[in-house]
C-alpha cells in the first residue's frame, strides 16, 4: 500500500487540541486529588521507626564500603540488647482489624474516584469528537498484530499498522507520557502514574485495603537479618590495587578499581 499524506488540518484541529486537552485534564486531575486529600500530619513515631528500618537496610546492603570498625559500631548500635535501635520493647502493635488505616483508605478511594471519573469522561469525549482520524505515523513498520492497539475505532484491513488513530493516540499518550506530564505539573518524585494507581485499585479490591504497619514484627525480622549479616569489605584490596597501578604506570586519572593487582 502506498503512503498516505495526512492533512495539516488534522494536525491543527485534532492532534494539537487533543494534546492540549489531555494536559489540562491531567492538571485538573492532580489539582482535585490535592484538594480532596486529607492534610493530616504524619505520625512522627511511625516515621522514626520506618527510618530506623531503612538505615538498618542500608547498613546490610552497603556495609562493605565502610571500615570494619565502623560496621561493627553501627551493628552494635542496632542490635545491642540494652539500648539498641532494633531491640526496643515499647513498640506499638499492629491494628486489630485487617482494614489498615481508615483515613488512608478514604484518601485512596477519593483519588481513585477522581481518576476513574476523569478517565471515563476523556474516553467519551475523544470517542465523540475525535473518533475516526489518523493522526500520526510511526517511523518504522509494524506487523498486523499491532492494528488492534494502534487503530482503535478504525476498521480498515488494508491500512498499515504504523498509522495511529486518534483514539489509540489518546491511550498511548495517557499511559506512555505520564512521567513527562508529572514533570510538567511539578509533582515531587515524578508523581504516581495512572498505571500505578490502577494497580493500587486492583490490589485494594482484592486485598481489602492497605495492611497496617506491624512494628514488632518488622523490627524482629530486621534484627535477625542484622545479626546474621557479615561484612565483606571491598576496601581491603585498595592498597594492593594502588601498588599494582603504580608498578604498571597507570595514569592518575584512570580508575584504580579497574586494575587487577598481581598476585
Amino acid at each position: 500500500m502506498s503512503s498516505l499524506v495526512l492533512d495539516t488540518n488534522i494536525r491543527d484541529w485534532v492532534l494539537l487540541p487533543l494534546i492540549v486537552i489531555m494536559v489540562l485534564v491531567s492538571v485538573l486531575r492532580t489539582t482535585l486529588q490535592v484538594l480532596l486529600k486529607d492534610n493530616k500530619p504524619p505520625d512522627v513515631r511511625q516515621l522514626a521507626m520506618r527510618n530506623t528500618l531503612a538505615r538498618s537496610n542500608r547498613l546490610r546492603g552497603n556495609g562493605g564500603y565502610i571500615a570494619p570498625s565502623a560496621f561493627a559500631m553501627r551493628k552494635a548500635a542496632l542490635i545491642d540488647a540494652s539500648d539498641g535501635a532494633l531491640t526496643k520493647k515499647d513498640l506499638p502493635a499492629a491494628a486489630a482489624s485487617g482494614m489498615g488505616n481508615p483515613m488512608a483508605m478514604i484518601d485512596g478511594m477519593k483519588g481513585n474516584v477522581v481518576y476513574m471519573g476523569t478517565n471515563m469522561g476523556m474516553i467519551g469525549f475523544v470517542s465523540t469528537f475525535f473518533s475516526g482520524f489518523l493522526l500520526v505515523r510511526v517511523p518504522f513498520g509494524l506487523t498486523m498484530r499491532f492494528k488492534g492497539m494502534t487503530q482503535r475505532a478504525i476498521d480498515l484491513s488494508s491500512l498499515s499498522a504504523s498509522y495511529i488513530s486518534s483514539f489509540s493516540f489518546y491511550f498511548i499518550v495517557m499511559f506512555g507520557l505520564q512521567k513527562i506530564m508529572a514533570l510538567f505539573q511539578g509533582a515531587p518524585g515524578g508523581g504516581v502514574s495512572d498505571e500505578e494507581r490502577m494497580m493500587q485499585m486492583q490490589m485494594g479490591m482484592v486485598g481489602g485495603g492497605a495492611q497496617a504497619f506491624d512494628a514488632k514484627k518488622a523490627f524482629a525480622s530486621e534484627r535477625d537479618m542484622v545479626e546474621l549479616a557479615k561484612q565483606r569489605c571491598v576496601l581491603r584490596p585498595a592498597e594492593k590495587a594502588l601498588v599494582a597501578a603504580y608498578k604498571e604506570g597507570v595514569p592518575p586519572g584512570r580508575a584504580i578499581r579497574d586494575v587487577k593487582p598481581k598476585k
